[in-house]
């Protein structure tokens, strides 16, 4: 028994680290429900949403192995599976009780959510086949991007409920996922893993650079209009509308000034720090009194 838990928590640390990605679905419910609610905040959909989106992108991660399973084993032999830490047969069995797991939570607590849920599942299991043109997606990186992080809008419609007027929201959370994306995937030209293209493979430094860049740009301007939203965050919307352009463009040109490992470490530990900022001020608009959030 022991053992057995090492083996899965071990999996877990390398593979999909749930307390640290449950913080962040958990600040990201958080602050969608805010976004969504007026008066006090409910807590327990706060928790009940958060949960089935750390279940929600472990079966991703689930999905994910065995979509790449024969380029991991030919190109990654030291990951949990090509290493025979844990078999493909015994992540299905995970990646069936995660499914059944979600769809009795929301079924049973979120009844109204369930059509939003299935459709983001739905779209996961997409995701898993490539939609069915793997060759031709993997021929354009970008749209290869895109059509996977449609996720983050379907899952952010999950948790504030469909409302035009949650558009903003939608959208930065569209961005975060791409921040992180291409800031994870920005390595050094003699840092490119064979076998794992990048968007520096395929783009060039430069061009993944601004691709980081614009989705930083474009998360933090979208945070600025949700801020207006508020109503009563004037002034930080219009500090955030007028300062994100130039802070990311800060980021930008400081790391293709300076192209070093550092660099690329502190622009991937930066493009989580942002996404944690734009959900945790979007939070605090319904759990603090800030002065800052006042008509100007």
């Amino acid at each position: 028994m022991k053992a057995e838990f090492q083996k899965w928590f071990t999996y877990q640390k390398e593979r999909y680290p749930v307390f640290k990605n449950g913080l962040f679905l958990f600040l990201w419910a958080l602050a969608g429900i805010s976004v969504s609610t007026e008066g006090a905040l409910p807590w327990g959909d706060v928790i009940l949403k958060g949960t089935v989106l750390t279940l929600f992108f472990f079966s991703l991660r689930v999905f994910d192995e065995f979509k790449d399973a024969e380029e991991d084993q030919q190109f990654r032999p030291h990951l949990p599976v090509p290493r025979g830490l844990v078999r493909l047969g015994e992540l299905r069995n995970v990646g069936i009780a995660l499914a059944i797991t979600q769809f009795l939570i929301v079924g049973t607590f979120m009844k109204e959510c369930l059509p939003l849920f299935s459709l983001g599942f739905l779209y996961m299991v997409l995701m898993s086949k490539e939609f069915f043109i793997p060759e031709k997606l993997k021929e354009m990186p970008l749209v290869y991007a895109v059509s996977h992080m449609a996720i983050m809008p379907i899952m952010a419609m999950f948790i504030t409920g469909f409302n035009p007027e949650y558009l903003p929201f939608w959208a930065i959370s569209l961005f975060a996922g791409f921040l992180i994306e291409f800031g994870r995937k920005l390595k050094l030209p003699e840092d490119e893993a064979k076998g794992r293209e990048t968007y520096a493979t395929a783009y060039g430094f430069k061009g993944a650079t601004m691709l980081w860049t614009g989705s930083g740009i474009s998360m933090l301007m979208f945070l600025g209009v949700q801020l207006l939203q508020f109503q009563t965050a004037n002034t930080l919307a219009y500090l955030t509308l007028v300062l994100a352009p130039l802070l990311m463009l800060s980021f930008g040109g400081f790391l293709l000034s300076n192209e070093s490992k550092f660099n690329i470490k502190f622009t991937e530990a930066t493009s989580g720090i942002l996404v944690l900022f734009s959900y945790g001020l979007i939070s605090l608009y319904h759990l603090l009194p800030i002065p800052m959030f006042q008509p100007v």
